[in-house]
């Protein structure tokens, strides 16, 4: 194990042979954490962001827990990851076919 930006320097060779950064479009889908933000930055500035779905539902929780339910928006056992659950990401995926 290394630290990120030992991480950083090592993968430059792997990413340079690859050729991804000659590619049209690219997306990075991560977990959220500041290290990963500052590699994309790094190595493919213009990436599209994607934060994967089951940590957006555990940040838009801690808001949840955060400021309260609203509305009743908390499910019944108080957890707001069902509020955003399968409708949100079925519509996503369907518009983006």
């Amino acid at each position: 194990m290394v630290d990120a930006g030992t991480f950083e320097q090592l993968a430059e060779v792997e990413i340079r042979q690859s050729g991804v950064r000659e590619a049209q479009a690219t997306c990075a889908v991560t977990d959220g954490a500041v290290w990963l933000q500052h590699f994309i930055d790094l190595h493919w500035p213009y990436a599209m962001r994607i934060l994967d779905f089951p940590h957006a539902a555990e940040y838009v929780s801690a808001l949840g827990e955060l400021y309260g339910p609203v509305d009743g928006a908390y499910t019944a056992n108080g957890s707001m990851g069902c509020c955003i659950g399968s409708n949100t990401r079925d519509r996503s995926v369907s518009s983006s076919i």
